[in-house]
């Protein structure tokens, strides 16, 4: 005698699983795109980029603004000018540009301060085709606090590390007044450590909140 679980589905059944299965795998997509979704526009706000409008004329050049937080900066030049030319800062350079052109310079700044710019056109520049874009010190941003973080680095890294807003002048580490130590990125090494150096981790000497200080403290002090 054949049981009631051995006869056959009906081909209602048939239909009905096949249309919770498209819908389950449905709802598996949907979520896979909202999640890509969340992670590209976390990584858009992450990387924060000022853009910065150049107009060409005849006469010289015209900056949209002429300061801007220490970073990535997109250079945005248009000539409408009825002469060619051309526009360079901290090493980068547009084309020359004819009447109506436009170029586009991203240029990553790593130090506070003036930089010089100027036209690539060397009949520009004996006309005064020049000026200084300032870089100031972009706002906070981290989760530490840097009163606390200088405490931290004078006990626990003041005899590798030079720095001089923490009066240390260690002689293992590189010094640190040498460049821009941004927050995130101080996060991690204090973690993790740098393999192929002397830097270890100090994930389980720090506090996560103690880490965090002192990543505030050196991302203040050297940006």
């Amino acid at each position: 005698m054949t049981s009631s679980y051995d006869r056959p589905r009906s081909s209602t059944s048939r239909r009905a699983a096949r249309t919770v299965t498209v819908q389950v795998a449905a709802l598996t997509v949907a979520a896979v795109v909202v999640a890509v979704g969340l992670a590209a526009s976390s990584g858009t706000s992450a990387a924060k980029l000022t853009t910065i409008n150049v107009t060409a004329r005849d006469t010289g050049f015209t900056l949209s603004k002429k300061t801007a937080p220490l970073g990535a900066v997109r250079f945005v030049v248009k000539n409408v000018g009825a002469k060619p030319h051309g526009f360079t800062i901290a090493g980068k350079r547009t084309p020359t540009l004819v009447k109506g052109k436009t170029a586009r310079l991203n240029v990553t700044f790593t130090k506070i301060g003036k930089s010089p710019y100027s036209s690539t056109v060397k009949a520009d520049t004996a006309r005064g085709f020049k000026g200084t874009f300032t870089l100031t010190k972009p706002p906070a941003t981290s989760a530490g606090n840097v009163t606390a973080g200088k405490t931290v680095f004078v006990a626990n890294c003041g005899t590798c590390h030079v720095l001089k807003a923490a009066g240390t002048r260690g002689t293992i580490g590189p010094n640190l007044d040498a460049k821009v130590h941004p927050y995130a990125a101080t996060v991690t090494i204090v973690t993790n450590g740098k393999s192929g150096t002397a830097m270890p981790p100090f994930k389980g000497t720090l506090t996560s909140k103690q880490i965090q200080d002192v990543a505030a403290f050196v991302a203040d002090s050297t940006s």
